[in-house]
């Protein structure tokens, strides 16, 4: 396999990682009402599966738009949290708009892209291999979160 070839296929693992990742979240809302939607288990610092959806959905836009692809940085992080949805609808719909961007952004990284350092608001100095992994950490870890959260949610009935 060539080298291109290999690159190729390391943007495209990376672009899929973050889509299975957030396709998990958005999928966690199907079949839900907007009471449902935002719903917080109690527990301090409990999100809805509403918030970490959008959240998580921004905190890619951010990282791979902004930070690596250099789109202007508009990210309100403390809406994110306040946030209330009306229809998992409204997310998958934010979503699809949301994951052609990231894959496009990603597909069009250099290999000096990825091996340059950006500066992250929260996380410092990082390459851009280091920002594509802490995205798709970031977003299995709110994957987890958003099963738990409808199992919580289900439970209560």
């Amino acid at each position: 396999m060539s080298q291109p070839e290999q690159y190729s296929r390391l943007l495209s693992a990376y672009a899929g990682a973050i889509d299975e990742a957030i396709s998990g979240i958005v999928g966690s809302l199907e079949g839900l009402d907007q009471e449902q939607l935002n719903w917080r288990p109690a527990a301090p610092g409990a999100n809805s599966l509403w918030v970490l959806a959008v959240h998580s959905i921004a905190n890619a836009e951010q990282t791979v738009l902004a930070i690596l692809g250099g789109a202007p940085d508009t990210r309100d992080r403390e809406a994110e949290f306040a946030a209330h949805g009306a229809s998992p609808e409204a997310a998958r719909a934010q979503w699809n708009g949301a994951r052609q961007e990231l894959r496009a952004a990603i597909a069009r990284l250099s290999p000096e892209d990825l091996e340059r350092e950006h500066t992250h608001p929260r996380r410092g100095v990082m390459t851009g291999h280091q920002l594509l992994l802490l995205v798709i950490s970031h977003a299995s870890e709110h994957r987890g979160h958003a099963s738990l959260t409808r199992d919580l949610l289900l439970a209560r009935s």
